[in-house]
C-alpha cells in the first residue's frame, strides 16, 4: 500500500492561523507607517509654504511695493491693488478675484504638492511679516501656531466651526504643524 504525500488539514489550519496572527501584526504598523508619511509630506508643504509667504514679504518690503496681505482673498497691504510678477505677468485685484490661486502660486513660486484654494483655510501675511496657515486635506491639518500643543479641536475653534473656547488659537508667527486626522 501506498501512503499519499500531503498535508493534514491540521497542518493546514497551522499555516492560515500563524499567517492570520502576522496580518494582524503588520497591517497596523503598515498603516501607521502611511499615515506617519503622508502627515509628513504635509507638514513638509506647511513649512515650505510658510517660508515662501515669509520671503515674499521680505522681498515686497525692500522693494517698499504693495504685497499680498490675504491669499485667500487676494486683499493687498495698501487695499488698492495687487500686483504679483509671474514669467512677466500682473495681476490686478480684478484677477485675483477669479484666480486666487493663480496669484497665490505666482506670489511665492510654489512647486510641487501643495493644497488647492479650497484646502487653504487661512494664509495671511500680518503687518510684521509674520505668517498664519491653515489647510487640510484628507488626511492631516497643517498650520502655523504659537508654540507646539496644538490640537484638532483647537483647530476647530480657530475656524469658527465650534462654539466652544471661542479664543483665536490660531495665530501668527509659529511653526508649521501638522495633526494627523
Amino acid at each position: 500500500m501506498r501512503r499519499q504525500k500531503g498535508f493534514t488539514l491540521i497542518e493546514l489550519l497551522a499555516v492560515i492561523l500563524i499567517l492570520g496572527i502576522i496580518a494582524l501584526i503588520a497591517i497596523p504598523t503598515v498603516n501607521n507607517i502611511l499615515k506617519e508619511s503622508r502627515t509628513g509630506a504635509w507638514k513638509s508643504t506647511a513649512s515650505q509654504m510658510t517660508k515662501a509667504a515669509e520671503n515674499y514679504y521680505q522681498l515686497q518690503i525692500i522693494k517698499n511695493a504693495p504685497y499680498v496681505t490675504d491669499f485667500r482673498t487676494a486683499a493687498s497691504s495698501n487695499g488698492k491693488f495687487i500686483t504679483v510678477s509671474a514669467d512677466g505677468k500682473t495681476f490686478t485685484e480684478a484677477d485675483a478675484a477669479t484666480d486666487v490661486e493663480a496669484v497665490m502660486l505666482a506670489a511665492l513660486s510654489l512647486k510641487g504638492d501643495i493644497p488647492t484654494i479650497d484646502q487653504v483655510k487661512e494664509f495671511t501675511i500680518n503687518a510684521n511679516g509674520e505668517v498664519t496657515l491653515a489647510f487640510d486635506n484628507a488626511n492631516a491639518y497643517c498650520m502655523t501656531v504659537n508654540g507646539t500643543s496644538f490640537t484638532e479641536a483647537d483647530y476647530k475653534v480657530s475656524l469658527g466651526q465650534t462654539a466652544e473656547g471661542g479664543s483665536d488659537v490660531l495665530v501668527a508667527g509659529g511653526t508649521a504643524v501638522c495633526i494627523a486626522k
